[in-house]
């Protein structure tokens, strides 16, 4: 269960979280008279520009796999298993929030202020961007791309062909190897049927029709 939480989180409430990150901080600098709006908005239209980059490049690589909106990354950095502990387990924004805080005693305001400008700008601008999506095509999750991870995690969405029929049980050739293989929905997928596999249990790949 941990490590699938380091691999798939949804995008608009990442996206959420680094906005009250930098909102917060943004609070904390106007706390400690150490605001300065021109700095902050000069940085927010940086990040908007930036945000807007972002998601022209993030909407071409969506792939509708397994019923959902993924987009696949090759690597994940230790910023974004950091979003995805965090926003899941919300107890854990603590040492965020102290980190902020720290962060405001020791470095120089105006960086912070462009830091937190930035951020704002961003994570506000996508998250604009990616709910705009959402409300035609439904959530977005970021995962990272399984072919990455070796084993047998390293099937998950890779596509093939029924050699003998699924109902619901059967066989699928998938990267030159014929697998034992079952429908995910119990429907009953005829030979020569194109499908993507969702989930591996033990032998046996759980697979669904490809769309």
């Amino acid at each position: 269960m941990g490590s699938n939480l380091l691999k798939r989180k949804r995008l608009d409430f990442s996206c959420a979280l680094i906005l009250v990150i930098c909102v917060v901080g943004l609070s904390l600098l106007l706390s400690s008279n150490h605001f300065h709006l021109l700095i902050v908005s000069f940085s927010s239209l940086v990040g908007i520009v930036a945000a807007r980059f972002r998601w022209q490049r993030d909407k071409a690589r969506i792939k509708h796999l397994a019923g959902k909106n993924i987009i696949l990354r090759n690597s994940m950095t230790v910023s974004d298993d950091a979003i995805a502990i965090v926003a899941t387990y919300p107890k854990y924004s603590i040492p965020v929030i102290a980190v902020l805080i720290i962060l405001d005693y020791f470095l120089d305001w105006r960086i912070l202020n462009a830091i937190a400008g930035v951020g704002v700008g961003y994570s506000l601008c996508r998250l604009g961007f990616i709910l705009s999506w959402e409300g035609i095509h439904g959530p977005i999750y970021s995962e990272m791309n399984p072919a990455c991870l070796g084993g047998k995690e390293g099937m998950i969405y890779r596509t093939g062909e029924v050699v003998d029929t699924l109902d619901p049980c059967g066989k699928v050739w998938i990267s030159g190897e014929i697998w034992n293989a079952e429908c995910s929905h119990s429907e009953v997928l005829e030979k020569g049927t194109l499908v993507c596999v969702i989930h591996i249990e033990g032998l046996t790949l759980k697979v669904e029709r490809l769309k």
